[in-house]
Formats: C-alpha cells, sequence, structure tokens
C-alpha cells in the first residue's frame, strides 16, 4: 500500500472541511445556467453594437475628435477615438488602455507617469503612419 502524503493544514481548517454535505439542487444548476445565458448574451449585444455603422449624429462628433470619416468606421472606431481624445486631455486610466489595446507592456508597478504614456503612443503612431507609406 502507497504511503499517505501528509497535509500541512491546521486541525481548523481539516475541521471546515465537510465533504458531500451540500449538494446543488436542480433550482442552484438553473440558476447558473440563468447568469451564463445572460453573459453570453450580453457579450453578443455589446459586439453587435460595435460593430455597427456610425450614425450621422456620431459621424460629427467622430469628426469633431480630429477624426477623418472614410465610411467605414463602426462603434468601436467612435469608441477608441474618445479613449484616445480622454488619454490626450490628461486621463492616466485611459492612456494605460490604449497602450494595452496596442499590444505595448506598461505594468503598473512602473512609475510611468502620463507624459511616458502619451509618448509611447506618440511613438507607435508614427511607425504605423510610416509602415503605412511604405506599403
Amino acid at each position: 500500500m502507497p504511503k499517505r502524503k501528509k497535509h500541512n493544514m491546521s486541525q481548523a481548517s481539516l475541521d471546515n472541511l465537510r465533504p458531500g454535505e451540500y449538494k446543488f439542487t436542480k433550482e442552484d444548476s438553473a440558476k447558473g445556467g440563468r447568469v451564463s445565458q445572460q453573459r453570453r448574451s450580453a457579450q453578443a449585444a455589446a459586439q453587435r453594437l460595435l460593430g455597427m455603422k456610425l450614425t450621422p449624429k456620431q459621424i460629427k462628433q467622430y469628426e469633431l475628435m480630429g477624426q477623418k470619416y472614410d465610411g467605414d468606421e463602426t462603434g468601436i472606431d467612435i469608441l477608441m477615438a474618445g479613449q484616445i481624445r480622454a488619454a490626450i486631455d490628461g486621463s492616466e486610466k485611459c492612456a494605460r488602455l490604449i497602450l494595452e489595446y496596442a499590444g505595448e507592456k506598461v505594468s503598473r508597478g512602473e512609475s510611468t507617469d502620463l507624459l511616458d504614456l502619451l509618448e509611447i503612443i506618440r511613438q507607435s503612431t508614427k511607425r504605423d503612419d510610416e509602415d503605412d507609406t511604405e506599403s
């Protein structure tokens, strides 16, 4: 017979273990299923809304943010333009989000201030513009 491993758990922790005492009821299982379905439904709605073409009012807002509208923009484009505008106006949170979306690694533990974040965004945009002109 194999030797049993000793667990390094305190007696109080072992006393709290109650194997098999609580069984999920059909109601518990159904509730979990409803919550999962609601979350999937909300995600699908968000995806649908972000993928919709801009309305005339949104197009005006998009252009007021300094963006050029060329007909292919969707909800995600105006959302990102708003995030960029907020970052430029001083929102460190928005700047970090944009960098995260762009794939730049900026950990929260670093002492990176907003000006550094905006410089990273500016350099990223400059590289993208250079890549576009080379294509």
